[in-house]
């Protein structure tokens, strides 16, 4: 369905390097094409249609990430940047056949590029290809390349950590939101800040409320953590809730303490009426980003 801006938003304030990255910004800009921050609109795939219309005006450098772009930076061989296109899944048939122009440090990145890593080992960082969820096997594979301080982090390898107790990292696991029966059975490890900021984790802070940091509990994006929230309202870091789309019933609970440049980053729905009626508060550059500043065309 077409979308249009809420009504009561003022066009003069919007901020259209924000409205390029707004996935529901599409069809408000599409009409404002001399508006348009091309040099972000170009990374998106979604907006493959109105990138062909104008050529002319692509960043061919950002355009190298758009997962969309793979015709276009075939038929322009000479605009493309490797540097870009290294981390660009959907290019790999490109990057297997210039591996000479590859920058390696930019692919540990890339989820499709793990067969080209497996070939090119020696190219390997290992430390940031921990970052690459379609790593496991190739670190499994290669377990003495294994940082367990960062492997304990990462969702993707939960079953991996489960096997391996022993290397577990406990100050990073507290944040891994797949780690649920790892921490439940083992409170005695963790460590309250990360704990407090895993969504996974409300349950067990409500069972051990003696491992709640307040700090790390005004970060935490589970709906269920409102009640917590409310018992610590004192503690809390106002700007890290404000942010907080989970904080929203607190955040209205509490104007007074709002700190309106975080606010204006939180995308919950039920805050609109809030900034509607506090539009000279209103960050514009950060509040852009909402996509929920847009409707459905009637």
């Amino acid at each position: 369905m077409p979308k249009q801006l809420l009504p009561w938003i003022d066009e003069s304030k919007l901020n259209y390097f924000s409205l390029a990255c707004n996935p529901e910004a599409k069809d408000f800009i599409s009409t404002r094409l001399d508006m348009i921050s091309w040099n972000v609109f170009s990374m998106f795939a979604r907006n493959i249609d109105i990138l062909e219309a104008n050529q002319d005006k692509i960043d061919w450098q950002m355009f190298c990430i758009n997962t969309a772009a793979i015709p276009l930076l075939q038929a322009n061989p000479d605009k493309i940047d490797w540097d870009f296109l290294s981390r660009n899944s959907a290019a790999i048939s490109m990057l297997e056949a210039n591996q000479d122009k590859i920058n390696w440090e930019a692919l540990m990145q890339n989820r499709g590029a793990i067969n080209l890593m497996r070939d090119n080992l020696d190219k390997i960082n290992w430390d940031t290809v921990h970052c690459n969820p379609g790593a496991l096997q190739l670190l499994i594979e290669n377990p003495e390349h294994i940082n367990w301080e960062w492997l304990s982090f990462y969702d993707y390898a939960i079953d991996y950590i489960t096997e391996h107790q022993d290397m577990i990292y406990w100050d990073t696991l507290s944040y891994n939101k797949a780690a649920f029966a790892l921490l439940e059975a083992n409170t005695d490890k963790l460590y309250p800040f990360q704990l407090s900021r895993n969504p996974a984790a409300v349950p067990i802070l409500i069972e051990h409320p003696e491992l709640i940091d307040p700090i790390g509990l005004s970060q935490n994006t589970n709906p269920d953590v409102v009640d917590l929230l409310r018992a610590n309202v004192d503690l809390l870091d106002w700007g890290e809730v404000c942010r907080n789309p989970a904080a929203a019933p607190v955040i209205l609970e509490n104007q007074m303490l709002i700190n309106w440049d975080c606010l204006s980053q939180n995308r919950n729905p039920i805050l609109l009426p809030l900034f509607e009626a506090n539009q000279d508060k209103i960050e514009w550059s950060a509040f852009c980003f909402n996509p929920n500043i847009f409707q459905e065309v009637p």
